[in-house]
């Protein structure tokens, strides 16, 4: 069987000794210069789509989803169209690459995705897909919740470029002397119960520690089309506040509509279409301004 394509190195790489974060080093390293990336179009879509977004516009997006929250991890096609002011084209084209038989899509993984294709920096994505994946919500994450974050942006760089899934469980192979080398609290914890308990159980990745995981990772990144301006024609993201109803709270009960019927594109159908010119949100702005104006 073919190995994942971030075990997958590249004739320059090939003798090296492996860097502390491989898996996710590498899998930017091979993303970065593959060919699906420009051919199937989807990497370059999300980046126009998310490319003007900062990291208090990600923050917004994750704002929203708290108020429509009804625990279940997932979101509807109606949801989406709540959390992500975006045209309609645009909406289809997420929901088409990223939902499960065309249903729900996965809030961690539209989250990442927002996060990931933003302008966001590098330290800014990180803490807050950091944030994300820590189900403690206490600033320390377990090595496997680091894993969980890493692979789900393998997973979605893999989708950008025709690559095969990636398993949880082959990053989490992966990391695990990875994070001995780069964090001393884990390297202690596993010293006292054991490498794959540290793993599993102990929380003793510190959110500050942004700096240690990132060393290894950062020249890979700036690599990618990510890392560097927006494309010119990215539209404006919503205001942070945008949809957000103030003292509202976590609203629950998020409705499961699908997505309209006219819907049929396949995703790469999508990406080499040419986005619309509306957007519901700038609508929303004007409307917002004409109503302070009078």
């Amino acid at each position: 069987a073919q190995a994942p394509f971030w075990q997958q190195r590249t004739a320059s790489a090939a003798h090296r000794p492996r860097r502390d974060m491989g898996a996710v080093a590498s899998g930017f390293a091979k993303a970065s210069h593959a060919e699906g990336w420009a051919a199937l179009g989807r990497g370059p879509k999300l980046r126009h789509i998310f490319g003007a977004y900062g990291s208090q516009d990600v923050w917004g997006v994750q704002r929203r989803y708290r108020q429509i929250d009804d625990g279940n991890g997932y979101v509807s096609y109606e949801d989406l169209q709540q959390l992500v002011g975006a045209e309609e084209f645009s909406l289809l084209f997420i929901w088409d690459l990223f939902s499960q038989q065309n249903e729900l899509m996965d809030i961690k993984e539209l989250l990442t995705v927002v996060c990931f294709f933003s302008s966001a920096r590098l330290e800014e994505k990180v803490k807050f897909l950091l944030t994300i994946f820590d189900e403690s919500k206490c600033s320390v994450c377990t090595g496997e919740e680091v894993a969980r974050m890493s692979a789900m942006v393998l997973s979605i760089l893999g989708r950008c470029i025709g690559a095969p899934a990636v398993r949880v469980k082959e990053v989490s192979r992966a990391m695990k002397q990875d994070l001995a080398d780069i964090v001393p609290a884990f390297q202690e914890a596993a010293s006292l119960v054991g490498l794959d308990n540290a793993f599993l159980r102990e929380r003793v990745i510190h959110h500050s520690e942004i700096g240690r995981l990132l060393a290894s990772v950062e020249s890979a990144y700036e690599r990618l089309a990510v890392s560097r301006a927006p494309p010119p024609e990215s539209p404006p993201p919503p205001l942070p506040e945008w949809g957000i109803i103030v003292g509202g709270g976590n609203q629950g009960g998020g409705r499961k509509g699908k997505p309209p019927p006219q819907h049929g594109s396949s995703a790469k159908e999508l990406a080499m279409s040419k986005p619309e010119d509306a957007e519901p949100h700038l609508a929303w702005m004007r409307r917002f301004q004409q109503e302070e104006e009078g």
